[in-house]
């Protein structure tokens, strides 16, 4: 099956597979599916930090599925080779054809390291080719992400002292880097 021009063999790796999210092409449950991983975790506040929306910062269904079902936010969800367990999703937004798009990532603890490695380094790929970008730009107060991207060939921009303000508390942000063929 081809998806934006890939096919679902090209966004599998060794540990995880990546799945472009398009409305009637997989479960109908999928992002209620995707959404419970979130609240199971209780990642809500950390994945959407960045945000204003007080109901989605919440977890609020309704708010996750329409931040989601945007067009001009390109979800990949990710999972083990199986399809079945959900180890999380990468997204990229603020898009400016044929030059930059944000990307972000949520990953579970238990697909961390090679598992979101791989994942990030599929999703790069997809952005270059699909979306037809020249940069991934990302931003985080997170000191985990950072890791991630940087082992993942991001590279640090700028760092912004008390940025952000997560859940009362005042954190720095990162803002990163990756260029095609880096």
């Amino acid at each position: 099956m081809a998806i934006n021009g890939l096919t679902v063999d090209r966004l599998t790796g060794e540990r995880v597979k990546l799945w472009p999210y398009a409305r009637g092409i997989y479960a109908r449950d999928i992002l209620y599916r995707l959404w419970r991983v979130v609240e199971d975790h209780e990642a809500a506040s950390k994945m959407f930090c960045g945000s204003q929306d007080e109901d989605i910062l919440k977890g609020d269904l309704v708010s996750f599925v329409k931040y989601f079902d945007d067009p001009g936010r390109y979800l990949l969800i990710v999972t083990d080779l199986t399809g079945d367990d959900i180890a999380g999703c990468i997204w990229f937004d603020d898009l400016m054809p044929k030059f930059r798009a944000f990307g972000s990532v949520f990953m579970r603890q238990k697909y961390g390291g090679e598992g979101s490695m791989e994942a990030v380094r599929m999703a790069l790929g997809y952005a270059y080719t699909v979306l037809e970008v020249e940069s991934v730009w990302g931003v985080t107060p997170w000191r985990t992400a950072k890791q991630l991207c940087t082992r993942c060939g991001f590279e640090d921009v700028a760092l912004l002292p008390a940025f952000a303000r997560v859940n009362g508390l005042c954190h720095d942000v990162t803002i990163l880097r990756h260029r095609r063929g880096a």
